[in-house]
């Protein structure tokens, strides 16, 4: 089969599955892991405070163990709504996502049954692999294209060589 074929992949994404996958790499963007360090400081000096307070001999049983409790929150809590937050942005933007993805030599094709677009690969920023899929940046917007969507291990490969033609460097796998 010849390499500059296109690759068509009809879409039928998991919102589970992208979250398991998107989730880690929003958690590493600079603003999200400052605002995860915030609130363990916050945590901790809390935590540190409730556990002062309960060792003092005249301790408050009850505002003791609420500033630990507070402080537990904030160590964990945030990275609990961050991952919920992805899931729900997900979910919604799900249904916003093209029914049909083409990959060929000259860009990315989308087709929902109301809307199409082409984009060029100039305007690919970024693309890479992970073992469930591809995962790319198209403008500001990155999306999550499973593996198990690609009719096949061929398809998906010829992608892949697309995606190493047309972004050199700027593509990772």
């Amino acid at each position: 089969m010849d390499d500059a074929q296109p690759v068509v992949v009809n879409r039928r994404p998991d919102i589970a599955e992208a979250t398991r996958v998107l989730s880690p790499i929003v958690l590493q963007r600079l603003n999200i892991i400052a605002y995860l360090v915030i609130c363990a400081l916050i945590g901790f000096i809390a935590g540190a405070a409730g556990a002062t307070l309960l060792s003092k001999p005249a301790a408050d049983a009850v505002t003791d163990w609420f500033f630990i409790i507070v402080g537990a929150f904030f160590i964990v809590g945030p990275s609990l709504l961050i991952v919920n937050t992805v899931r729900r942005r997900l979910a919604s933007s799900i249904k916003d996502q093209p029914d049909v993805v083409t990959f060929s030599t000259t860009g990315i094709d989308t087709r929902r049954r109301d809307a199409s677009a082409h984009y060029d690969w100039a305007a690919v920023v970024t693309g890479r692999t992970v073992p469930e899929g591809l995962i790319l940046q198209i403008h500001r917007a990155t999306a999550f294209i499973s593996r198990r969507e690609f009719d096949s291990d061929q398809d998906f490969e010829r992608t892949l060589s697309f995606f190493r033609s047309a972004l050199g460097p700027r593509f990772k796998g």
